[in-house]
């Protein structure tokens, strides 16, 4: 970290309440079922876009300028749709279970996209796995998740909007991790 003033900084696409609480309710079972996970709070489901790590406070201030300015980012909203549960690395012991979209998902890694163009400039290269749409909601932790986690386990189709790409700071603590909103590109409806 440096001289003081490093902050760790991702971008995401926060889900909007309806839908981050389908999914709350879709993993109930599975919170009884791995008590040892590292479940996200309904509050923190996201679908990062880009993790910038731990950031000096000029680069941060970078990023805000950049939330705050660039019209091509601001588009209309993305309608999407909840799809399955999967795991990283799909096979194996699962080091993260994840919910999936069904609708949606190309147009999210189009602007995913675009949002890594305007990065480039500034010296941030693409992740290296590139965007693929996915909420993370449980991660191993110190000890493996068991495998037949998913047996019963699915998230009902829920139709939502992706309203907006937030610049949040990552807050790690005790009781995992607090997302604190930096900056905000809200998305409007169709034809504004």
């Amino acid at each position: 970290m440096g001289g003081g003033g490093a902050v760790r900084v991702f971008a995401a696409f926060p889900l909007p309440p309806a839908a981050a609480s389908a999914v709350d309710a879709a993993i109930a079972p599975l919170r009884q079922r791995c008590p040892r996970a590292r479940w996200v709070p309904s509050s923190g489901l996201h679908m990062t876009v880009h993790f910038f790590g731990d950031i000096e406070d000029g680069a941060v201030s970078l990023l805000r300028h950049l939330f705050d300015e660039d019209e091509d980012l601001r588009r209309p909203r993305i309608p999407a749709r909840l799809g399955p549960l999967g795991q990283f690395p799909p096979r194996g012991s699962p080091r993260v279970i994840w919910a999936g979209l069904e609708g949606g998902g190309e147009e999210l890694k189009g602007y995913a996209d675009l949002f890594e163009t305007k990065l480039a400039p500034m010296g941030w290269s693409p992740g290296p796995r590139g965007f693929t749409p996915h909420i993370t909601v449980a991660r191993s932790g110190s000890v493996p998740l068991e495998s037949g986690w998913e047996a019963g386990s699915a998230i009902p189709p829920v139709d939502f909007f992706v309203e907006e790409c937030v610049l949040f700071q990552s807050i790690l603590g005790r009781a995992g991790a607090e997302y604190v909103p930096l900056a905000r590109i809200a998305f409007g409806k169709e034809g504004e």
